[in-house]
């Protein structure tokens, strides 16, 4: 809810944007197809523009001592595999206010998509019981219902006591047939979308409202070409006391008459190239809402990715996959994407071959790690799933490793599901009781479970686990920490 959040409000100010220019530098001075243009390509590159993920690290300044809860009392574990998982520790009944702010958010939503279907089966229900007359690849649907004549895709709903055959009629089906021609139906029904389903989001209103009058001035202006503006303009008096029309279709009478009155016959032709002035502005707009920040250490911090397993010894195997493969593959994304967050990685096994734990913990102590980050898979029956976080409390970096490992939980817990507390294990786990640094493990997701194997295999998930890695190294590098997790015991 909270990444939905953030888009809304990224929609919000990139749409407010451009409709501002299109408001003080476009509106009335542009030719109407090119007004139209715009306005299509601001709505739908303020909805697409934000699901862009450009990231874009930021440093964020060491401000001293990171505030660290205490820890939670360390449950030993008992060193053998609870299919059941470990005991979690009970809390007082919360109210789920993420979850009730995104279920109302649904059922808003699903109430606007439910009136503005609503609305279209309603034209479907009229064009069932009406009488029509097919004039080329449109239909003219002849009717007594209040509003008319409006059109909605090829389908013109007339008046029947009006003579599509009288002067007035041939201007008013001329405008009509505009609306068709040009597809102004669809234009309507993408904006009448994105306003049900960002309801929020209040420039995507003014953007539908200008685009409808761009409608009625395209449409005034093909109605013209064979008709006295001063003839046209009183057509449209005549018809101002008319109901409103259909909310999904194009009115001939709906629309502000004094603006459209006022436009009849004006057209400003502009120099071509003038049109292009908005280029770099609609790109440096829409660039600026492309990109995600992400943090970026304000410190070099020296961390070593240590990829379990290799050479001779597989891992844990699970759908012909190999552990030591994906944490190798895991091991390595870490360390391509480590320039953009300001962390110096260091891959204590670069290839396949088999590394021993005393030599992984020495290649920490020679170069001097800030911290140590041990990459796994786990293994047991194919109903267990996630990701879990192991630290050891054996040794005297157990502070700062529960620090490290919350940061992990965290971050990895925005990308797939992932437990909420931190690990240690009864028996002795090298690489984190006998570290010269801070150091986690991170249990991958379970080889064994299709869901996990299927989303740990893939390199584009890959990265997503190495970018949540960085993060939370920067994170931890600048000092940037919250409550720490509790620490329960349990097997790997």
């Amino acid at each position: 809810m909270v990444l939905f959040g953030i888009y809304l409000v990224k929609v919000t100010l990139l749409s407010g944007l451009l409709y501002a220019y299109y408001h003080f530098l476009l509106r009335d001075r542009q030719t109407f197809g090119w007004s139209r243009f715009y306005l299509l390509a601001a709505a739908g590159v303020s909805v697409g523009v934000p699901l862009l993920n450009i990231p874009l690290h930021l440093t964020v300044p060491h401000t001293g001592t990171p505030t660290v809860a205490p820890l939670l009392k360390c449950i030993p574990g008992t060193g053998e595999a609870d299919p059941a998982g470990a005991p979690m520790a009970t809390a007082a009944p919360v109210i789920p206010w993420t979850q009730v702010a995104l279920g109302l958010y649904a059922l808003a939503g699903t109430v606007l998509l439910g009136l503005l279907v609503y609305h279209i089966k309603a034209l479907f229900r009229l064009e069932r019981r009406s009488e029509h007359h097919q004039m080329g690849d449109v239909t003219l649907i002849a009717t007594d219902a209040p509003g008319t004549p409006f059109s909605f895709f090829r389908w013109i709903f007339w008046d029947r006591q009006l003579s599509v055959h009288s002067a007035n009629g041939q201007a008013i089906f001329r405008h009509e047939l505009a609306h068709v021609r040009q597809r102004h139906s669809v234009d309507k029904m993408f904006l009448q979308l994105l306003c049900a389903v960002l309801f929020p989001v209040f420039p995507l209103y003014l953007i539908r409202r200008e685009l409808q009058l761009i409608h009625e001035y395209l449409a005034d202006q093909a109605a013209t070409e064979e008709e006295d503006a001063g003839d046209y303009a009183r057509y449209l008096l005549e018809h101002a006391l008319y109901a409103k029309g259909h909310r999904v279709a194009h009115a001939f009478h709906q629309h502000p008459l004094a603006k459209r009155i006022a436009m009849i016959g004006r057209q400003i032709h502009p120099p071509a190239w003038s049109r292009w002035m908005i280029l770099p502005f609609f790109l440096a707009g829409s660039a600026l809402f492309a990109f995600t920040p992400t943090p970026k250490a304000a410190r070099t911090l020296t961390v070593v990715i240590d990829a379990g397993h290799g050479g001779l010894d597989p891992g844990a195997p699970g759908g012909g996959l190999l552990e030591k493969n994906i944490t190798l593959d895991i091991a390595r994304a870490v360390a391509r994407l480590a320039p953009g967050y300001g962390v110096n990685i260091l891959e204590s096994r670069p290839g396949d071959s088999l590394v021993d734990i005393e030599d992984r913990i020495l290649f920490a102590g020679r170069h001097k790690a800030d911290a140590f980050v041990s990459i796994h898979v786990n293994l047991s029956s194919p109903g267990e799933t996630g990701i879990k976080n192991f630290i050891s409390v054996r040794n005297r970096f157990a502070d700062s490793s529960a620090l490290l490992g919350s940061l992990l939980a965290g971050h990895l817990g925005r990308i797939y599901p992932t437990e909420k507390v931190l690990r240690t294990h009864e028996e002795h786990i090298g690489v984190l009781d006998r570290n010269v640094c801070p150091a986690a493990l991170i249990e991958c997701g379970y080889i064994s479970n299709p869901k996990d194997r299927a989303f740990i295999s893939k390199p584009a998930n890959q990265d997503k686990i190495a970018r949540a890695i960085l993060e939370s190294l920067a994170d931890y590098a600048n000092g940037r920490g919250g409550k720490t997790l509790q620490i329960q015991g349990g097997s790997q």
